[in-house]
Order: C-alpha cells, then sequence, then structure tokens
C-alpha cells in the first residue's frame, strides 16, 4: 500500500500503537489472533482504525469498555 500519510496522523499512531500493544499483551491473546490496522471496508472510503480476531471464548479489556 503506497500511501502517503501526515505528519499528524504519524504521530497517532506513534502514540496509539504501544498502548495497543500492551492492551493484547495483557489479555494474553492467543497465537492465531489476526490483527488489521487501517483496515479499508470494501466499497468505501472510511477505515477502521485497529481491530482483531481470535478464538478467545472470554475476553475482558477494560481499556476498551
Amino acid at each position: 500500500m503506497n500511501k502517503s500519510i501526515s505528519a499528524s496522523e504519524l504521530r497517532s499512531w506513534e502514540n496509539s500503537l504501544p498502548q495497543m500493544a500492551k492492551v493484547l499483551r495483557d489479555a494474553n491473546v492467543k497465537d492465531d489472533t489476526h490483527i488489521l490496522l487501517e483496515y479499508k471496508l470494501p466499497s468505501t472510503e472510511k477505515r477502521i482504525d485497529f481491530a482483531f480476531n481470535s478464538t478467545m471464548t472470554a475476553f475482558f479489556c477494560p481499556f476498551l469498555s
């Protein structure tokens, strides 16, 4: 994906990615977890900043609550 980004968007990711990494470490997610960053929704210009999917049966994350 060859997309240029603004300095503010870069700063935003530099600030938020370490926090999301901590959330994932603290949640002790399984090895089969899939992480999506800046996922473009089909048929639209909208994006999801961060999403993850796993086969976990139970998950509690106060950061996301």
